[in-house]
């Protein structure tokens, strides 16, 4: 090839920089349950992948997926590529040599390592670097956002979703990618301020590598900070939960409490124990059964043959007067007109636990088993006759929990407690 068909080639081959390519489009779905919501699952790292010849710039990752990546078109040297020498002479109407000297000068080269240069040969910022930059900034923006809504929102005592964490197929865990078997019928969940400023109930659900973790944690409304306590508990279980291996021994949800109350206490302080605190059940539901653990007065039922069944004790001073009773210390009018007997004996955020429920190996399930979670609103508002009518005349768990709600509210309490429940069809 001529010496101009070399200058018209390389005016040809100049472009756009090397290593740019379309941004990602970006999403966010932030939940929480009347907090930093769910919390929910984080997206993997994933590499960038390099070539052997020239490295690409990688793109943050978006949260529906894998980045788009563009590969600058280079050669096997890091060069750009250029005609063949295939032809020779007159090229046709061609413009002079000064000419094409002249644009030569005034177009951008591009190097080997995708990065524009001026004609000085000063380099400038990469295009895919200040796109970065910008989405970083956006990101960070719209992030700090959200928050301001949800603190806003808990501010004036309003709903905000609960926790609520599905780890999918393909992320990585215990599940080693493999798609995810949900080990219930169906999930029902209430959630409700009912007459009360400030929402202190959590609930939060996650799945396990062979099966599903439910929690519910009710802030003690006496004491300040209640609703902070019981997220921190909800957001413990959930992490802890989502990383249990599909081999069980016996007592994992008991050491996923001990972790719980840990966490509760250094994030209070010994100067702050007994000033705030919440109660927590949870249960587990695997292959082979499900498992449960207790604190405080919050309960468990087993919905079994059109019937309630309570599986654990309530932690109140109740339960201590009666033992009294029983011992002949006091009479058993006594310990039923005592005032004291509604109060706790045993919650998270009190230091060391003086009392803990739980089963000690899995529980076998029937086919038509449900198993109810719930606060203190909704067994102080709906008798154990209401939830079986409704249990036996809800068609699914969702509909089942919509009817809890409707009820709980018709009656129309004007001291009506917070209510929260989780219903788990087995």
């Amino acid at each position: 090839m001529t010496d101009i068909g070399l200058r018209i080639a390389n005016r040809e081959g100049a472009g756009s920089p090397a290593g740019t390519g379309e941004l990602p489009g970006t999403s966010s779905d932030v939940t929480g349950e009347n907090m930093p919501e769910t919390p929910a699952s984080a997206p993997e790292e994933n590499a960038p992948e390099t070539s052997t010849d020239a490295p690409e710039e990688s793109t943050p990752e978006t949260s529906e997926g894998e980045p788009k990546k563009s590969t600058p078109e280079t050669s096997t040297d890091g060069s750009e590529e250029t005609a063949p020498e295939e032809e020779t002479g007159t090229q046709g109407d061609t413009a002079p040599e000064e000419d094409a000297d002249a644009q030569k000068e005034e177009t951008p080269e591009i190097t080997g390592e995708g990065t524009l240069q001026d004609p000085e040969g000063e380099a400038q910022i990469p295009a895919l670097w200040v796109g970065g930059a910008a989405l970083a900034v956006i990101l960070c923006l719209g992030a700090a956002a959200v928050c301001f809504r949800q603190w806003k929102k808990r501010k004036a005592g309003e709903e905000v979703p609960e926790f609520h964490t599905e780890r999918m197929p393909g992320q990585s865990g215990t599940d080693g990618g493999q798609p995810m078997q949900r080990k219930t019928a169906g999930i029902g969940k209430l959630h409700h301020i009912g007459m009360r400023k400030q929402q202190q109930d959590s609930l939060g659900i996650t799945e396990t590598a062979d099966g599903l973790c439910a929690v519910v944690a009710d802030g003690m409304g006496g004491l300040s900070q209640g609703d902070k306590v019981s997220q921190k508990i909800v957001m413990t279980m959930l992490q802890d939960a989502s990383r249990l291996p599909r081999a069980l021994g016996p007592g994992s949800l008991f050491e996923m409490v001990a972790h719980a109350n840990e966490e509760v206490n250094r994030m209070l302080g010994v100067e702050n124990q007994y000033k705030s605190g919440s109660t927590l059940i949870s249960v587990l539901v695997r292959p082979e059964g499900f498992e449960w653990v207790s604190v405080g007065d919050s309960r468990i039922y087993l919905y079994r043959n059109e019937k309630l069944i309570q599986l654990n004790r309530e932690h109140t001073y109740e339960a201590e007067l009666l033992e009294q009773a029983v011992n002949g210390e006091i009479s058993f009018a006594e310990a039923q007109k005592d005032p004291r007997k509604k109060g706790l004996t045993s919650f998270i955020g009190m230091g060391k636990l003086k009392y803990i429920d739980g089963s000690r190996r899995p529980v076998a399930a029937q086919a038509g088993d449900r198993l109810l979670l719930m606060s203190d609103g909704v067994f102080n508002t709906l008798s154990e006759q209401e939830m079986c009518e409704i249990l036996k005349n809800s068609g699914s768990p969702e509909e089942a929990a919509q009817l809890f709600e409707q009820r709980i509210l018709a009656y129309q309490r004007p001291k009506q407690d917070n209510f929260t429940a989780v219903i788990l069809e087995l």
